[in-house]
């Protein structure tokens, strides 16, 4: 039997058999259509979230470290862009193919061109649609601003209240549209209705006509709203709502796109590209949290960046105090609220508190000044009446005789000739709730028996200046305005006649406050005897200053700019003060009456990148008039730095309680009496110190100045400012970096000085 031979098969070298094998593998296999949704989407996030990073960083163009805030704020809204690309791509196979971003542009764009060819039926449910669309919009604008009004008289956080108002106009938004579908069926229907009734109104139904309507409409609600809530517009910081546009348009527009072509790329090199991305954007990221001062950039000169920075921070902030271990936080502690950066550091007690590296000591004390042989009375002769006069938010550089060149204060002006001027008075804090309770009682913030809150509560056991006058023998009287001056917050404390003025909260910055107040303060001195045996401590608080910044008939105007209502208030207060001036200049007892005029803090324009007050301790928070005239002595302009703590001291003095009296004032008091001033005199040099405890709404931060250097120390960033007020008045260049061995020195004296307080922490 023959058998058949098979050809030879001709031979093959190793190299194209290895070619052939190749060509027998089966091909990678491509990422699919999940995947190719999720990775589109996510490089989609991510080139959406470079580009928030980069805009919001132009804020930071003027820091030292510029570029390292830059890489960073992009590498963080970049791992932003990449979370919410993974969210969304995770969620788009879900929706039907009619709801997509695409899809809804495509249709909106088909009906709404001026050349469509669109039916009856659905044109009138597209107007229709167009105008619950923007009533909507409108509803939520106002919204918008109402719950933000409302919510930041409350807490006083810019970014709380923006997202409290936010989160209520979406409850809202959401209820109106599930309430508007078929409240659109019914209008469709009946528009649809009158037109087939009338043809000639056909035209008249077009979309785009409709749609260049409502702009239009919308545009002008825009417009009034920006007129009516000035003040709210131009304190809104908006970099968070761009960086979200930023992110959301191309994730939501190309990532659609992206998802096709990305779903043919093979699951390899799609893990790893995006894999090497999201590596290099966290790269970025801890470069921008690495030096101090891009750090300190990162968090105050950007928008988004600063809450993306604090959000991710939070999970690791274990003791609650504000600050974490990682992402620049600085806590070398997370286990003890006691211990984290900015803390007090008790000294020799081999604990680092303040997280700065070492515990603090302190030197051996002073010897103490030696005591005057004869009471220093300057030639006085206590006890005097005592008027004191606050004003809200009112800065020293926005008077006249401070140097202003608007006539913003005549009659303060005149009342400065003939007084005790201070020019560089300083407020020990940045907002009514610590200022004023730390004036009262000669001491700074945090040494007060307070709780936590924003509007801070504060208990019996603090010593108020009218208490001590009362239990002297003074007649008190309180006329304060504000809902914060309700008896239950512990600020009517010795005061026999206590006259809050105030309407409920989102109202009270509406109203004006000062004629009422004033009349009312004029209405008690009618009914109050000129008796020299029984002397009189007069209180009254005017908010005016305070935004909104209202408008008032017959009081010269100068402009339209939130400085320029500023401005018009400010002069509103005066008229009112000088008629309170000119009535007690009537009385018997005004040759024994002393008056006081000051401020509890400062008000900022956008100076530092933010506006209003309670936010940092630069100059226009925290300087502030004071004019202190004595019956007998002499005006005269002071050039002495001094502190609102001083107030109490010297109010003491002129009230016979000082410590050259017999009867002492309370022991424990911070500030020491201006009495050698006023008189002509002169008293050593003593640093300023101002502070903002930890609150609900905000990081410890204190100043500290001495001669011209001001040292500045900002709890959210970790960070040190040193500035020369000599040649940098405005504080806009930071000279830490330039001098560490000046910026080491005041940091000592500050934390040296602050550990020798008897800091009391807020109870629950």
């Amino acid at each position: 039997m023959r058998t058949s031979i098979p050809p030879s098969e001709p031979a093959i070298s190793p190299r194209e058999r290895g070619a052939v094998d190749l060509e027998a593998r089966p091909p990678p296999r491509a990422l699919g259509p999940v995947w190719g949704s999720l990775l589109g989407f996510v490089v989609a996030g991510m080139a959406g979230g470079v580009i928030a990073g980069a805009v919001d960083a132009l804020g930071a163009l003027n820091d030292p470290q510029a570029g390292l805030v830059l890489l960073g704020s992009m590498g963080f809204h970049l791992l932003l862009g990449a979370l919410a690309g993974a969210v969304a791509g995770l969620m788009y196979p879900l929706l039907p193919a009619s709801l997509t971003a695409v899809s809804l542009v495509r249709r909106a764009a088909r009906r709404l061109r001026p050349g469509a060819e669109l039916g009856l039926h659905e044109r009138c449910r597209t107007v229709v649609t167009l105008w619950l669309s923007l009533g909507m919009l409108a509803l939520c604008v106002e919204l918008l601003a109402g719950g933000f009004r409302v919510l930041f008289s409350r807490v006083q956080s810019l970014e709380f209240a923006a997202l409290g108002a936010a989160g209520l106009a979406l409850l809202v938004l959401a209820l109106g549209a599930a309430v508007a579908a078929p409240l659109r069926a019914g209008a469709a229907r009946g528009l649809e209705f009158l037109v087939r009734r009338r043809p000639g109104l056909t035209p008249a139904v077009h979309p785009a006509l409709h749609l260049v309507l409502g702009l239009g409409v919308l545009s002008l609600i825009l417009l009034l709203w920006v007129r009516r809530e000035h003040e709210t517009f131009h304190a809104l910081d908006l970099r968070p709502v761009a960086s979200a546009l930023l992110i959301a348009l191309p994730m939501l527009l190309i990532g659609e796109l992206l998802r096709g072509p990305i779903s043919r790329v093979p699951r390899g090199r799609g893990a790893v590209g995006v894999g090497m991305l999201l590596f290099f954007a966290a790269a970025a990221a801890a470069a921008g949290l690495r030096a101090p001062a891009a750090r300190e950039g990162l968090v105050s000169a950007t928008g988004s960046g600063r809450l993306i920075v604090l959000t991710l921070r939070a999970p690791f902030d274990t003791d609650a105090d504000g600050f974490a271990r990682v992402l620049g936080g600085g806590d070398c502690d997370d286990e003890n609220p006691a211990i984290h950066p900015g803390a007090v550091d008790v000294p020799g007690d081999g604990v680092d508190q303040d997280c700065d590296g070492a515990d603090l000591t302190l030197p051996p004390p002073p010897p103490p000044p030696p005591k005057p042989e004869e009471p220093q009375t300057h030639g006085l002769t206590p006890p005097y009446n005592l008027l004191l006069i606050t004003v809200d938010a009112l800065r020293a550089d926005h008077m006249g005789a401070c140097g202003y060149p608007r006539p913003t204060t005549p009659a303060l002006d005149r009342l400065a000739e003939e007084s005790a001027l201070f020019c560089r008075a300083y407020s020990p804090s940045a907002k009514t709730p610590t200022a004023l309770p730390a004036l009262f009682a000669g001491r700074y913030p945090s040494e007060l028996l307070r709780d936590g809150e924003h509007f801070a509560t504060y208990a019996e056991g603090n010593v108020f200046l009218a208490e001590v006058l009362a239990d002297a023998g003074y007649r008190t009287a309180g006329f304060p305005s504000h809902w914060y001056f309700d008896p239950r917050y512990g600020l009517a404390q010795g005061f026999a006649v206590w006259q809050p003025y105030f309407v409920e909260p989102g109202r009270m910055e509406k109203v004006a406050t000062a004629e009422t107040v004033v009349t009312a303060a004029v209405e008690h001195f009618r009914e109050t005897d000129a008796d020299a045996a029984r002397p009189w401590f007069v209180w009254l608080h005017l908010l005016d200053p305070h935004k909104d910044y209202i408008e008032h008939l017959d009081v010269p105007g100068f402009g339209d700019e939130p400085i320029d209502r500023y401005d018009h208030e400010i002069r509103y207060v005066d008229t009112w003060v000088a008629w309170l001036l000119e009535t007690l200049a009537r009385r018997a007892d005004w040759a024994r009456t002393v008056i006081v005029f000051t401020a509890d803090h400062g008000e900022a324009f956008g100076e530092h990148g933010y506006r209003f007050h309670g936010f940092g301790l630069h100059e226009d928070q925290i300087r502030v008039p004071l004019i202190i005239r004595v019956p007998g002595l002499p005006g005269r302009a002071v050039d002495t730095a001094v502190s609102l703590v001083d107030l109490a001291p010297t109010l003491y003095s002129l009230a016979g309680l000082g410590p050259e009296a017999k009867r002492a004032a309370p022991l424990g008091l911070e500030g020491e009496t201006l009495l050698p001033l006023l008189a002509g005199g002169a008293r050593a040099s003593r640093p300023i110190y101002a502070e903002m405890p930890r609150g609900p709404h905000n990081a410890p931060q204190f100043a500290w100045l001495e001669g011209d250097d001001k040292l500045i120390y900002q709890g959210e960033g970790d960070a040190w400012q040193l500035f020369d007020l000599a040649d940098d008045p405005g504080e806009q260049t930071d000279r830490a970096a330039a001098e560490p061995a000046r910026l080491a020195e005041l940091r000592l004296a500050a934390q040296r000085f602050r550990a020798r307080l008897d800091v009391r922490q807020p109870t629950p």
